[in-house]
């Protein structure tokens, strides 16, 4: 999982650390390139993610989530059609939440399937960043002791540099 504001390097870091042959997974979910991809062809193709859906499996977790109040429709069907693994938009507008349950939906059907993967989510707000901080370093032993291999990296300037490395013992 790569974690953290808007422009804190989680893509740059993936591509990093998948260049050097740290990640051996071609999946990586991020919301904003799940956007970015809506807003360009208005649609969304869940097979290039090895992913089987099913229309009304996903339109129960859309009105499900928490955000989809947000969005003023009645049910998902207004707003989202999903033919043979294609998502595709009903409207010209897309915004972030359409992208954020995307992105949660792909990644619980990745995880249930069990493939390996990685995922970006976004803490943009300040407040939120410093209030998951505490927590985070609080649960960083439990996961270093989870993780077979685990790196601490620093990206304080324009080069990332390993800092850490563990790797689980046989």
């Amino acid at each position: 999982m790569f974690a953290g504001p808007n422009g804190s390097g989680k893509s740059e870091l993936f591509n990093y650390l998948r260049s050097r042959q740290f990640i051996h997974t071609e999946l990586y979910v991020s919301a904003d390139r799940i956007e970015k991809q809506l807003q360009t062809t208005g649609k969304f193709h869940f097979n290039a993610y090895r992913v089987h859906t099913d229309a009304q499996d996903f339109y129960r977790y859309v009105e499900n989530h928490g955000l989809w109040p947000n969005l003023g429709f009645s049910s998902a069907d207004k707003l989202l059609e999903l033919t043979g693994g294609v998502l595709t938009i009903r409207r010209n507008n897309v915004d972030s939440y359409v992208a954020s349950f995307t992105a949660g939906y792909l990644c619980d059907k990745i995880f249930s399937s069990q493939q390996s993967f990685c995922f970006e989510t976004v803490m943009s707000h300040e407040d939120k960043v410093r209030a998951r901080y505490s927590r985070s370093l609080q649960n960083l032993p439990a996961a270093v002791r989870a993780c077979d291999v685990a790196y601490l990296i620093d990206n304080t300037h324009s080069d990332f540099k390993i800092v850490a490395e563990k790797r689980k013992k046989n």
